[in-house]
């Protein structure tokens, strides 16, 4: 099961590092209760590459959204239930804020002579905090059901 598959409509808002975080993620929400599920499994399942997969994973358990099992049966298991765990918050662990609002900053890092507009400002906070609601307006068991849904009827739709 791929999750997030073809071109994602927030590629131009979120790293590779947070999509194949996400991609991780819902994987480990789909197998729940399954038992632990090794790297090779989540990036063949997703279509991610291991040598990032390792890092994001190791950062999902240090946040506390993976545990790892050691040992011949070991792999990665979902440490929270997936009900609990936002969209949202998991895109501003890897991303952080998602807009730069502050026009002092923005004046002094760029290479354009004239600031953003003070007026701009509110405008860009507006814009982030609606954002990040609807992000954070679904959770993990929103997408797994969402991706069940997708590969039933996917399943359903086939031509000989």
């Amino acid at each position: 099961m791929q999750f997030l598959s073809g071109k994602c409509s927030l590629g131009m808002i979120i790293s590779n590092k947070c999509y194949y975080g996400l991609k991780a993620m819902i994987e480990l929400a789909l197998r729940e209760g399954q038992g632990p599920i090794t790297i090779g499994e989540i990036a063949r399942a997703q279509g991610i590459p291991v040598r990032f997969l390792e890092a994001i994973l190791r950062q999902l358990k240090q946040a506390g959204y993976a545990d790892s099992i050691r040992g011949k049966e070991g792999g990665y298991v979902i440490a929270k239930e997936p009900t609990f765990v936002r969209l949202g918050d998991l895109i501003l662990f890897f991303e952080g804020p998602l807009m730069a609002v502050s026009p002092s900053a923005t004046a002094h890092e760029s290479a354009s002579p004239t600031p953003i507009p003070d007026v701009l400002s509110p405008i860009w906070k507006r814009a982030e905090k609606s954002l990040l609601d609807v992000l954070s307006s679904y959770s993990l068991q929103d997408l797994v059901e969402m991706e069940r849904a997708r590969n039933s009827s996917e399943a359903m739709n086939y031509t000989i």
